[in-house]
């Protein structure tokens, strides 16, 4: 009996306990806690800021401005096995103009970094452009900034982008170095120049391999001129070319110009039709990717033996015994060291000759040491009586090398002389016609 009273008052106590508990529960217990505060109902209704307490100012005024941090997605990156984060080549590959922004809201984007739709065409080619120049890629580097300012022109980027990527691109191309290693040849006429001129184009990375050079030079035409021609070349695995100019028929000052060829490449900006001033500094920047190479071409005519055969002719055109043209021409050129053998050769019979067949014949009537021959035809045109005689000669002499047949030099002439005898007026325009081709000669052959 006694042992049942006490587990009754057992269950009680308990049952009375929980009562208790439940109340207080429901309830809630003690005052509002610092920056809480009670509904009616008894729950707390949070607030950011205590509505008792004033904030105190700050130091820095741009407190009221400053964003919000970003959350941090660490643990969310890390409940998804997502280490990319950390993984410095898949950072690289990012747009090095979104990495420094990409945390912010779009509307916090700076000017300066605005966003690649913003940034227009220019920008992907600019990626490209930067990649390149890096990787020692030259051509393509040029060829990429020329798409990028070209799009930017065409889709009416600031002013100041524009001249951003031309000046990278002027930048560029003055990397590129074109240096000569020889220079100042000399030649012989009728003779290639023994030597090579040779060019080097090299990049602060080194040698530029298969870089296109164009070479503009003089070479002689089937008339004794000259006609100016082209050749394009490569440069080597040195980075090297070698020009050699072919044999020219006359003495003097010469150039070869060697240009790195560069208009494939910048011809997205220089193919627009437009005085802009950006265009006219690329071109300008390009052509001055290039050398002249100098050479002089001498004469040995003075060192070849050489004879002189000339007819002269009556206003018929018959022959004249006479050879007073001859005469003086020989005078001349030996007054002016040239290797002339004495005496004149009966040319008559080959007046009519020329090229070949004139240097057949030449060779069996002079001596057999002779190389050249003077030869040619001066007929009387003109005769006057007017207070004494006038006679007018004209005519053509060319130099010829005997053993190749080749015309070295032609040159012509018309003289008019007066005298108070038609023979004294006759022999003083042979005489004076044939110092005008002394000199013609001369000068051809300095």
């Amino acid at each position: 009996m006694a042992g049942r009273d006490i587990s009754r008052r057992f269950l009680l106590i308990t049952i009375g306990v929980i009562a208790v508990g439940v109340v207080v529960s429901s309830c809630g217990t003690g005052p509002p806690t610092r920056g809480e505060q009670r509904a009616p109902d008894g729950y707390p209704v949070h607030d950011e800021r205590p509505s008792h307490e004033v904030p105190e100012p700050s130091d820095d005024p741009s407190d009221d401005q400053r964003p919000a941090e970003p959350e941090s997605s660490s643990s969310f990156d890390a409940e998804r096995g997502d280490d990319s984060a950390d993984d410095p080549q898949i950072e690289s590959d990012r747009d090095p103009h979104s990495v420094a922004t990409a945390a912010l809201p779009g509307a916090l984007y700076p000017v300066s970094l605005p966003d690649s739709a913003a940034r227009g065409r220019y920008h992907d080619a600019e990626i490209r452009a930067i990649e390149y120049r890096a990787a020692g890629e030259y051509f393509e580097a040029i060829s990429a900034y020329a798409r990028a300012v070209r799009a930017a022109i065409d889709d009416n980027a600031p002013a100041e982008v524009v001249d951003r990527l031309a000046t990278v691109l002027e930048d560029t191309i003055r990397e590129i170095s074109l240096t000569k290693r020889t220079d100042n040849l000399i030649g012989v006429v009728r003779r290639p120049v023994e030597d090579a001129f040779v060019l080097e184009v090299s990049t602060p990375r080194g040698a530029f391999v298969s870089a296109p050079i164009t070479v503009a030079y003089r070479d002689a035409r089937p008339d004794g001129r000259t006609a100016v021609r082209t050749a394009s070349l490569q440069t080597d695995a040195a980075g090297r070319v070698e020009f050699v100019p072919p044999a020219l028929t006359t003495p003097g000052r010469e150039t070869v110009t060697m240009v790195l060829d560069l208009s494939p490449f910048i011809a997205p900006v220089t193919s627009l039709e437009t005085d802009d001033a950006v265009v006219a500094r690329i071109r300008g920047v390009a052509a001055e990717k290039r050398v002249a190479f100098v050479y002089i071409i001498e004469s040995r005519a003075r060192e070849i033996r050489t004879s002189v055969a000339v007819v002269e002719t009556d206003i018929a055109g018959n022959p004249l015994a006479t050879d007073t043209t001859a005469n003086a021409m020989t005078r001349l050129l030996i007054g002016e060291g040239f290797t002339v053998t004495p005496g004149t050769v009966d040319a008559r019979p080959a007046r009519s000759l020329t090229g070949e067949a004139a240097a057949r014949f030449l060779r069996t009537a002079v001596d057999p040491d002779v190389q050249r021959v003077v030869f040619g035809t001066v007929r009387i045109t003109g005769f006057e009586e007017d207070n004494g005689f006038v006679v007018t000669v004209s005519g053509e002499v060319s130099m010829i090398e005997l053993e190749t047949g080749v015309t070295v030099s032609r040159v012509s002439a018309t003289q008019r002389s007066r005298g108070q005898s038609s023979s004294a007026a006759i022999s003083a325009a042979f005489r004076a016609i044939g110092i005008r081709f002394g000199q013609d000669i001369v000068a051809a052959f300095p």
